[in-house]
């Protein structure tokens, strides 16, 4: 069975990369944006099968490199920064997770 790359395009801070790095475990690779660079991100969702992404707008041009991604997950809840069009021209399904940033 291969390993399954994510792409987390939200930066986030070490620490956090770190918790998420140790609850995946070994089944999945992930790779953290550092920043909101265009050529960097256009980078890490050009190879990637799942796609996290946060507040940052997900453009035609970046749901477009999304090659071989299986699906686009969303922190929270609202898709309106997403080009939903070009996702589902392309097959992508989009998803939300719903109170996954909420404080307890």
């Amino acid at each position: 069975m291969s390993i399954a790359k994510v792409s987390v395009l939200d930066v986030m801070a070490p620490e956090v990369q770190a918790v998420i790095l140790d609850l995946a475990g070994t089944d999945f690779k992930l790779r953290f944006a550092s920043s909101n660079d265009r050529a960097e991100l256009l980078d890490l969702v050009s190879d990637c099968d799942f796609l996290l992404i946060g507040p940052e707008p997900l453009t035609t041009e970046l749901v477009e490199r999304c090659g071989r991604v299986r699906l686009i997950q969303k922190w929270g809840v609202g898709v309106d920064k997403v080009d939903l069009d070009t996702a589902r021209k392309m097959g992508v399904p989009v998803a939300i997770a719903a109170g996954s940033n909420a404080a307890p």
